[in-house]
């Protein structure tokens, strides 16, 4: 076993074998490990999609659609909240998806990331997903 910090590493599983002292803040899976840890450092575990990457990937997709919209389903969709104990977030709230999940090696990148609303975001989970970004800019430009 190896301490890294926060939590225990087992070698011969391959995977960490005590849940991520952030919770779902590092993700859903509490077990994961950094994507690529040759290529891309994250001793923390707190990497998320830059606040830079968002505004860029929010202005495009207000710029397509005329205001933000949900990439999956074209709805509109409104900016997230602070949350608070006992209420659920509205489906259209905006969040910001990796097309191929971050616990998969997808990066934080925003050719790796689209606009979806919480409803459709949840819906796919961890699962690899269209990147219906590229897919509604083809249908637009037909």
């Amino acid at each position: 076993l190896h301490y890294n910090r926060y939590r225990y590493y087992d070698p011969q599983v391959g995977r960490f074998i005590s849940k991520d002292p952030i919770g779902f803040a590092g993700g859903l899976n509490f077990y994961a490990y950094a994507p690529n840890p040759v290529g891309w450092v994250d001793p923390f575990g707190l990497a998320r999609i830059p606040k830079s990457v968002k505004q860029k990937i929010s202005d495009e997709n207000r710029d397509f659609f005329g205001v933000e919209t949900c990439e999956s389903c074209i709805s509109a969709v409104v900016p997230g909240q602070k949350s608070t104990k006992g209420i659920s977030p509205p489906s259209n709230e905006r969040q910001f998806d990796h097309i191929e999940a971050d616990s998969r090696g997808g990066s934080n990148d925003e050719n790796n990331t689209q606009l979806l609303c919480r409803k459709c975001n949840r819906g796919f989970s961890n699962n690899s997903k269209p990147n219906f970004r590229i897919l509604n800019r083809i249908d637009g430009a037909q």
